[in-house]
């Protein structure tokens, strides 16, 4: 039977709570709405993509092999609050008396774990789903791979399900050529430089058209003199982004799926884990379930 591996990215999905959600406290003056809501997204998708495994991938530092090749990668990010740190732990915390397994690995991000794990499926031919914030991750789609991808509209965490057919329908590229475009357009939020002077759309119209970021300078005299002119200027630039956005897909982590079991959640052990932090919420919701009506997730 083909494994359904539901893949997440930890800091991500709880980066996008923290933020999306009205704050909240438990009675040790502990932050935990993002762990709320992180929950409340997971609770959801199980019942959604019914996953055979589930496994959660976090960053273990801010220092990866990027930071080593561009240190300006990433430089501009606030620092993260000590709240948002506190609420790191106790999700680590639930995940493992759920018995949802988590990796990190020191010198890569949680991407490149991701792209190890979409790389197995693609491998084995597993359907895998990647639940994340991070539009990065669209260039991990495939036939077996879909991205659950979660954005923060009017306060909410919505999430979408985009194929690979999907980006090219929205985007023009497929999911491996979002990685040129990116190159050329570059990434504020990550701090990647790309062409100066060229944004998403003209990033997008020459990918489509030329496919790779080498036939794009291959094919300069073709283009209009300003591009032309933008692009000659920054290709140091443009090669140096295209490293920085291609995910990793060989992360030395010992992967294998883990049998998720439902019911794992219903355990006492796991309920007095979330009434201890003062999740009385998810633990009056999956107390309230019984296991006959477990697909409720």
């Amino acid at each position: 039977m083909s494994e359904r591996i539901l893949a997440i990215d930890g800091n991500s999905i709880l980066n996008r709570t923290y933020y999306a959600i009205p704050w909240l406290t438990n009675t040790r003056g502990e932050t935990v709405h993002g762990v709320i809501g992180f929950f409340n997204i997971l609770l959801k998708n199980i019942k959604i993509y019914q996953p055979t495994s589930i496994c959660v991938a976090f960053d273990v530092s801010r220092h990866t092999f990027r930071t080593d090749f561009y240190p300006e990668y990433k430089a501009t990010r606030r620092k993260t609050p000590n709240e948002l740190i506190e609420q790191l732990g106790i999700l680590k915390d639930i995940l493992n008396e759920m018995g949802i397994e988590c990796y990190e690995q020191e010198n890569f991000e949680a991407d490149d774990i991701l792209g190890t794990i979409a790389t197995y499926a693609d491998e084995n031919n597993h359907e895998c789903y990647i639940l994340t914030g991070d539009k990065d991750d669209l260039q991990l789609a495939s036939d077996n791979v879909s991205i659950i991808l979660v954005v923060t509209k009017s306060g909410d965490a919505v999430d979408t399900l985009m194929t690979a057919s999907d980006i090219l329908d929205k985007y023009g590229v497929t999911p491996a050529q979002f990685i040129d475009a990116k190159a050329i357009m570059g990434d504020s939020s990550d701090n990647i430089p790309g062409v100066k002077g060229l944004a998403e759309k003209t990033a997008m119209e020459l990918i489509a058209e030329y496919k790779t970021l080498d036939n794009v300078y291959a094919n300069l005299d073709n283009l209009r003199t300003r591009v032309k002119n933008l692009l000659e200027a920054d290709k140091e630039n443009a090669y140096k982004s295209q490293h920085l956005s291609t995910i990793i897909r060989n992360v030395p982590i010992e992967y294998l799926p883990k049998k998720f079991d439902i019911s794992q959640i219903k355990q006492k052990n796991v309920l007095d884990k979330l009434h201890y932090y003062g999740l009385r919420s998810l633990e009056n919701k999956l107390g309230a379930v019984e296991m006959e009506q477990i697909s409720w997730f």
